[in-house]
């Protein structure tokens, strides 16, 4: 947990990223697949139904802005994109890190750097990336949000759009926004899955 605790203030959008450990550490209880009904909580306020069903059909607009093709060739890694000034306009690829529940924005991690799974760590999440040092993984991450003609955060689900999930390569083209200690968030009208 206390890694959790640490990385949680790392990104812009604050609570909206959730970069805990292993499995189960999120914040976001809905979020994971192994969510049930005898979880111990109150489910009255929601249904699992129709929780799965909307994230098995997302909506038309984020179809069209998760392509699968066409991705820009000129790219940089995360890593040099965190040296880019505030409005400047980047295209970075990077490994998705982690969805934000309900919203159109997720993590990405700089391709050089190996997800669990590649380190043999045997994790059942590799993607959380739990094997990396909190300071490399904060230097090497930043959070992507895709954002409307009025720079408006998209609702919805995105992981399955079109292919989209954990560890997979995505390439997106948007402008630099930095919070106060520096933390990088690109906000981008569309991804590319590669």
């Amino acid at each position: 947990m206390m890694k959790f605790t640490k990385l949680a203030g790392v990104f812009a959008l604050g609570a909206m990223v959730a970069l805990g450990g292993c499995a189960g550490e999120s914040g976001d209880e809905h979020a994971s697949a192994e969510h049930h009904e005898n979880d111990g909580h109150d489910h009255s306020g929601h249904d699992h139904a129709s929780e799965a069903e909307a994230e098995a059909t997302p909506s038309p607009e984020l179809k069209s802005v998760v392509l699968t093709s066409g991705a820009p060739s000129q790219v940089i890694g995360v890593a040099q994109a965190k040296e880019a000034q505030p409005d400047q306009e980047v295209t970075v690829e990077g490994r998705l890190k982690d969805f934000v529940s309900g919203k159109a924005a997720f993590t990405v991690v700089d391709g050089a750097i190996k997800s669990c799974i590649e380190m043999g760590d045997g994790c059942e999440t590799p993607w959380d990336y739990c094997c990396i040092a909190p300071n490399t993984l904060a230097s090497n991450s930043a959070t992507i949000k895709l954002v409307d003609a009025e720079g408006k955060i998209l609702d919805g689900q995105l992981k399955g759009v079109n292919s989209i999930d954990n560890l997979t390569t995505v390439v997106v083209t948007g402008k630099v926004e930095k919070d106060p200690t520096g933390n990088l968030t690109i906000a981008a009208n569309q991804v590319y899955v590669k």
